[in-house]
């Protein structure tokens, strides 16, 4: 089970966390899904702005760093923080995993929770349920069932994850660039 090779760490309620209203406070960016998705690498919003909040004391939050793993217990998309997020809180919503086991490699968990059959059946169970609210709970994280291959399949396997995530990261910058061409060559004004 997932659960021999990860310990969980539940994201925050905001509501409840001790609000700075002076101006001495640290400035935290909340984690959120367009985070996550520049994280997944679907997008390249570089012009987004999170919301952010002012706290005196950090030590009831879940605080995320860069290539920590994190997974949205709604969509049940998963990935490793970029160090544009990095000292992130954390919202309920969501939850940190921390592999605590050298038989598993981090990047292969996250590519596994992307694509691996093996999970998405085991979503579907879950969300079969009578609420009509579908959210992963932590007891449904607890109890999935992950075959391990060798640790240098799992290299392989999530250097391929990486690797892919940059290129559509690069596909999306070559679009842009496209755009901004044409827009400025065949609009452009002639004096």
């Amino acid at each position: 089970m997932l659960k021999d090779y990860v310990n969980y760490q539940s994201g925050t309620l905001i509501q409840r966390l001790e609000v700075d209203e002076s101006s001495i406070g640290n400035h935290y960016m909340v984690y959120d899904q367009n985070m996550l998705d520049i994280d997944l690498g679907l997008t390249i919003d570089d012009a987004y702005q999170p919301r952010v909040i002012r706290l005196k004391d950090t030590s009831r939050a879940t605080v995320v760093r860069k290539d920590d793993i994190v997974i949205s217990m709604i969509t049940g998309e998963c990935t490793l923080v970029s160090s544009r997020h990095d000292g992130s809180i954390l919202p309920y919503n969501y939850t940190k995993i921390e592999v605590n086991s050298e038989l598993l490699e981090p990047a292969f968990l996250v590519y596994w929770f992307q694509l691996a059959p093996e999970v998405k059946s085991q979503y579907k169970q879950y969300m079969q349920g009578g609420s009509t609210i579908k959210k992963l709970t932590h007891q449904q994280l607890k109890s999935l069932h992950i075959t391990l291959p060798t640790l240098k399949k799992q290299r392989l396997i999530g250097y391929i994850g990486v690797k892919e995530k940059q290129l559509n990261i690069l596909k999306q910058r070559q679009s842009r660039l496209k755009k901004q061409f044409l827009t400025n060559t065949l609009f452009k004004e002639d004096n």
